[in-house]
């Protein structure tokens, strides 16, 4: 028969001043002589969140202390667990000595002791210590294991202190320090060395980096990561703020290294945004690199142009404010950054109100794109644009079902154009539009899917009025069955608009339970290119995590002009990205060249331990690869191993191309972070 026994002053006069009681279960019970409390059998004492376990419990009033013979386990508020063969305690279980035990922290970390020694709760100090998070079996090593002759856990700070710590595999000793600072398994942000990193690479040879996290405060941090090589000698910096209103970080390097460079070289990258009130949003995001290849001799970036961006956005139910300033630095070899143009400023005002059956929307929006450069024409030309615009909306259905939209505008634009003798100083647009589109959605709902069968028509008319104008912001039109039906296609102000168009479109799609598809047959004809273009668009994205897009556009003899493909699929053990484009040059007259490049990106976790992931970049026009990308990762509960392997194929800048290994090792337990993994076990 089980005994409860609420104690408090009479059984454990050292409990008297504490606030909380404390209760212990046995199955036998008795007081001795000298008025020891001895229970035994089952022994459970639970005090404060504290909850001990034990095979026999005496207490001595006398000297105010719990001797404890095991196997005892004890469970404290933050999750730590004790395990011991015998132990002397403080009521409280505070303080005291636990003999052949074990210290468990947060499930992940084991501290084998031949004795520990617990002061004020606080200072947990270990004596002759095995650590690892390693599964323990039998008399066989663990992979890994920390051997120290002392190590005290501060629990306030969260910090493993170890004395004469030897660091062995599978019980070979690889590393010996004097004194070593670790984080215990609950710290979220510790301070000190992080995983060294062995980086290999064909243009910068071996070299080791260093990272060293540094906290300032609760909200920032900042990581310095000295990497040096037989080639370089390398400093890296990021430096990261959250606000209450948002974050930024700021992140770069400086270089001494001895590839044909007589100065140092880096990089600094910077990028944040705020919300400093509701509907308004603050964000930069700035790179600049001292020269055209330092950012891929490091293997950070593979882009040959660098745009830096400020950007406000602010909006409401009824308007739109926005600007945005742009500045490009060029990495291509033969191409001036003065010429780009470097700096583009932008800016839209936008309201909307009702009137009628639809809406108008007000809008004005300036645009000016500098160059740096001397000289006039195409290279030095400065274009500042000024405009104003006004477009009504409408939208409605019939009873039989039709639905019908509307539209009307004019849209003034006024350039001044400097330092190009081709164009006049002062240019003048104004350009009117009507667009009508009609649609008759079909519906058929069945008892697992709900076909919907919709024939679209829209006829537009936007004349261009005025004078020609340089094609700075104009691009390729990109024709799709979100656009086919808009009167405004282009990507740019600049480009002529379409004049009188018509357009048709046809789409089904199913959808239901197990996911949704759709396909789309389109035709479309306009002043610029009379001559019909036909597109054929496709989709599919189902529940099992799979979605496809694609398109196709041809000309009037159904040749093929334009292809895209794109497919993501999730899954609980894939994860599979890849896109394909194709784009004939263009026939307009531009220089717009064709491209035909496939990106493809994928992960196959094999299984819990381990994960490859493989990526690249192929352009089938050139017939040459541009990247591949291949990753290996093995975890286990108490290791994480990445290698990482990467080669570009073609030149960045003035950067011939590269080959790239890294490797690293992470010895878990220590400070939070990373999947939990179940251990293995043991085999039988």
């Amino acid at each position: 028969m089980r005994w409860l026994l609420v104690l408090v002053a009479l059984l454990l006069p050292g409990l008297a001043h504490a606030q909380a009681l404390a209760t212990l279960v046995a199955d036998r019970i008795e007081i001795a002589a000298g008025g020891q409390l001895v229970a035994e059998g089952g022994v459970e004492v639970f005090h404060e969140g504290t909850r001990l376990s034990a095979h026999a419990i005496r207490y001595d009033p006398a000297h105010d202390l719990l001797t404890i013979e095991g196997p005892i386990y004890i469970v404290t508020p933050e999750g730590d667990v004790f395990a011991a063969d015998r132990a002397e305690l403080d009521p409280r279980l505070e303080n005291g000595i636990l003999r052949g035990a074990r210290l468990v922290l947060d499930e992940r970390l084991q501290l084998a002791a031949n004795r520990i020694d617990r002061a004020g709760g606080r200072l947990t100090q270990l004596s002759r210590v095995a650590v690892t998070s390693c599964a323990v079996c039998g008399t066989r090593r663990p992979l890994w294991e920390i051997r120290s002759t002392r190590v005290v856990h501060d629990e306030d700070a969260h910090q493993l202190h170890f004395e004469n710590a030897t660091l062995r595999v599978r019980g070979v000793p690889v590393l010996w320090l004097p004194w070593m600072r670790l984080p215990d398994p609950t710290l979220d942000r510790a301070a000190g060395l992080m995983v060294p990193e062995l980086r290999l690479s064909s243009n910068l040879g071996a070299g080791l980096a260093l990272p060293v996290f540094i906290p300032i405060g609760a909200s920032r941090d900042l990581r310095v990561t000295p990497y040096a090589s037989a080639l370089t000698r390398t400093l890296e910096t990021r430096f990261r703020h959250a606000l209450l209103t948002g974050s930024y970080q700021i992140e770069g390097a400086v270089s001494d290294d001895d590839l044909g460079h007589d100065r140092l070289r880096g990089y600094l990258a910077a990028r944040g945004s705020f919300r400093p009130a509701p509907g308004t949003q603050l964000s930069f995001d700035l790179i600049a690199a001292s020269d055209r290849a330092y950012l891929a001799d490091y293997g950070i970036s593979d882009r040959d142009r660098l745009p830096s961006r400020l950007s406000y956005v602010h909006v409401e139910a009824d308007r739109l404010a926005s600007a945005d300033l742009a500045l490009w630095q060029s990495l291509r070899t033969g191409e001036s950054s003065a010429s780009l143009p470097p700096v583009v400023f932008g800016a839209t005002i936008e309201r909307r109100r009702p009137l009628g059956p639809g809406t108008l929307t007000l809008s004005a929006e300036t645009l000016a794109f500098a160059r740096l450069a001397s000289g006039t024409g195409d290279d030095a030309r400065d274009v500042w644009r000024l405009g104003a615009g006004a477009d009504w909306r409408v939208a409605g259905a019939t009873r039989g079902g039709l639905v019908v939209e509307g539209e009307a505008g004019l849209a003034l634009q006024w350039r001044q154009v400097r330092d190009d003798p081709a164009w006049d100083d002062t240019l003048v647009t104004w350009r009117p539009h009507l667009g009508m589109t009609i649609r008759y959605p079909l519906v058929r709902a069945g008892s697992r899917y709900t076909d919907t069968l919709e024939p679209a028509l829209a006829l537009g008319w936007a004349p261009a009025w005025g004078d020609a104008v340089p094609p700075e912001d104009a691009a390729r039109r990109m024709i799709d069955a979100g656009s086919i039906l808009s009167l405004h296609r282009g990507s740019g102000e600049d480009r002529a608009p379409a004049g009188t168009s018509a357009a048709a479109l046809l789409t089904w799609t199913r959808s239901g339970a197990d996911g949704t598809a759709a396909l789309g047959f389109g035709v479309i004809a306009d002043d610029l290119r009379p001559e019909p273009r036909y597109l054929v668009s496709a989709s599919a994205d189902t529940a099992a995590g799979f979605r496809l897009m694609g398109r196709a556009l041809f000309d009037q003899s159904l040749d093929l002009t334009e292809t895209e493909t794109i497919i993501d699929w999730h899954a609980r053990r894939y994860d599979l990205s890849a896109r394909h484009l194709w784009l004939a040059p263009a026939s307009d007259g531009s220089s717009t060249p064709g491209v035909s490049e496939v990106l493809a990106q994928a992960s196959w976790r094999v299984s819990d331990a381990w994960q490859v992931s493989l990526g690249g970049r192929y352009d089938i026009e050139g017939a040459a690869p541009i990247r591949a990308d291949l990753g290996l990762a093995w975890s286990n509960e108490c290791v994480t191993v990445d290698v990482s392997l990467s080669h570009r194929y073609t030149e960045a800048g003035t950067s011939d191309p590269a080959t790239q290994l890294g490797l690293s090792v992470r010895l878990t337990g220590f400070s939070t972070g990373g999947a939990r993994i179940r251990a293995a076990g043991c085999a039988g």
